[in-house]
Order: C-alpha cells, then structure tokens, then sequence
C-alpha cells in the first residue's frame, strides 16, 4: 500500500457562494493514512524536546530521521528554543 496517493478536489458550492468566488477543497483525509500530514514525508525534522523525554523516546524520534535537540526542563521550555530557532530559519514550529 502507497503512503500517500492523489486526493480528490472537489468543488463546493457553499462556500463559493459565501466566498463570492470558485472555492475548493482538496480531500487530503482519504490518504492512507488519514492525515493530511503525510505530504510532510520526506521533509527534515528537528525535534526540540525538554530533559524529562526518555532516552527510548529520543531514539525513536531519531529512528525516523529527526534531528533531536534536547533543551529545558519542560515542554514550555524546549519548545521556546524551536519557536527562536524556527525564527531565525524562517522555519514552521507545529503546534502540536
């Protein structure tokens, strides 16, 4: 089975008429997986994670091909230093 596939566009009315223009939307659910996050395959990853992340997690992460940094001693910490980091390279921090 593909990881991914070409989803369907589809037209919808309701918001074309409310938008005032043509307005579609592209079924990104219907990948195999389920998730529209797919199309990130492929993408280079830095993970910031604070202290308190287990080793076996970390190696994990790794595993897929992330970069790990460790940083801080809680999530709000790591995450502070993703956020300056992704500034400085005009990067994305995903909310979650």
């Amino acid at each position: 089975m593909p990881l991914h596939i070409a989803t369907p566009l589809l037209a919808s009315p309701a918001l074309s008429a409310a938008a005032g223009r043509d307005v579609w939307l592209k079924l990104e659910a219907v990948q195999p997986p389920g998730s529209f996050k797919i199309r990130g395959v492929g993408l280079p990853v830095t993970a910031v994670l604070p202290h308190t992340t287990s080793a076996r997690a970390r190696q994990a992460i790794a595993q897929y091909g992330a970069k790990v940094v460790v940083h801080g001693r809680v999530w709000d910490e790591a995450r502070v230093l993703a956020q300056l980091q992704a500034w400085h390279a005009d990067l994305h921090v995903s909310p979650r």
